[in-house]
C-alpha cells in the first residue's frame, strides 16, 4: 500500500481540482522514461498524472480511432484474462506461448469473454427486479461508446 497510495491520493486531488495542462500528453513521455529508469517514482506519478488530466482534458481525436475504442470496450475482460498469457510476478505465464502469440490469445479470450459472457449478462439484468426501480427517463451513457472532439 505505501508504494501505491501516493498515485492513489494524487489520482484523488486531480478529481477534486482539475488541472488544464495544455502541453501536449507525448512531451511527458521521455521525461517519464528517463525518471522511471533512475527510479524517481514521486516524479513519475506526477508527470503519468498530469498526461492523465491532459487527455482528460483535451481527449485527443485519436480517441475516436475503432481499434482503440474496441480495446476500450474489451479493456476490463483484458485486464481479467492477460495474466493467463503475458508475464507473471513468478515470470512464468500459465499458458507459454512466444511474443505475438500470447498477445493474440490474450486478445482472443478477451474478446470471447466480452461477447460470450460480459454482453449476455448485461442483457439479462436489464428486465430483472432490481433494475425496475431505476427511472427511465434517458439512455444510459456509455462510456465506451462516446465519441471525442478536439
Amino acid at each position: 500500500f505505501p508504494v501505491v497510495c501516493g498515485p492513489i491520493a494524487l489520482g484523488c486531488l486531480l478529481a477534486l481540482y482539475p488541472v488544464r495542462v495544455k502541453i501536449p500528453a507525448w512531451v511527458f513521455v521521455p521525461v517519464i522514461l528517463v525518471l522511471d529508469a533512475y527510479d524517481v517514482r514521486f516524479a513519475v506519478n506526477i508527470l503519468v498524472a498530469l498526461c492523465v488530466a491532459r487527455v482528460v482534458a483535451f481527449p485527443p481525436a485519436v480517441l475516436n480511432w475503432g481499434p482503440l475504442m474496441w480495446l476500450g470496450k474489451i479493456s476490463y475482460s483484458l485486464y481479467l484474462f492477460q495474466q493467463l498469457f503475458l508475464d507473471s510476478i513468478s515470470g512464468k505465464p500459465a499458458i507459454p506461448l512466444p511474443f505475438p502469440l500470447n498477445l493474440a490469445g490474450a486478445l482472443a479470450v478477451a474478446t470471447a469473454s466480452y461477447y460470450f459472457i460480459e454482453q449476455p449478462i448485461r442483457r439479462s439484468r436489464r428486465g430483472s427486479e432490481v433494475c425496475k426501480f431505476v427511472p427511465r427517463t434517458r439512455q444510459p451513457d456509455r462510456l465506451a461508446d462516446r465519441q471525442y472532439s478536439e
